[in-house]
């Protein structure tokens, strides 16, 4: 067991915007979930800790057949406190949601003349990302 106080609550909206260049084609996926995360203590001012987070996302891309889906992520990171309200923080993050998607295409790429066939069938889409960056409580 651990101690309620080692655990927080949390809010997370993260946008992952992806464009192919040669195919003329992009994606923006907007995430907005509630998080839960676990910490311990390591050295002093230093603590890792692990997290779960549940919600919904937006697909913002064509080739999307429906553009609202159930999202998850899992995290883990390290902090370092400066004050009781006030510290840096370093994570990484997976992302996954919902995507109810069946695409092809066929292209002609114009820098060497090659053509291309993209087909994907899916109902689940991985992202990764790191964050760096300072967080603040009340």
């Amino acid at each position: 067991e651990t101690p309620f106080e080692m655990g927080r609550l949390g809010l997370f909206y993260s946008n992952q915007s992806s464009e192919l260049q040669d195919v003329n084609n992009s994606a923006d996926i907007h995430y907005l979930q509630f998080q839960s995360s676990i910490y311990y203590p390591v050295a002093t001012g230093w603590q890792s800790y692990v997290g779960l987070g549940l919600g919904a996302s937006y697909a913002d891309a064509d080739w999307v057949d429906d553009k609202y889906g159930f999202s998850a992520s899992a995290f883990a990171g390290l902090e370092y406190t400066f004050s009781k309200n006030f510290a840096l923080t370093a994570q990484v993050r997976w992302l996954g949601t919902v995507v109810d998607n069946d695409t092809s295409g066929a292209c002609v790429l114009p820098t060497d003349g090659s053509s291309c066939v993209i087909k994907f069938e899916t109902d689940w889409m991985n992202q990764f990302q790191s964050n760096i960056g300072f967080s603040f409580r009340f």
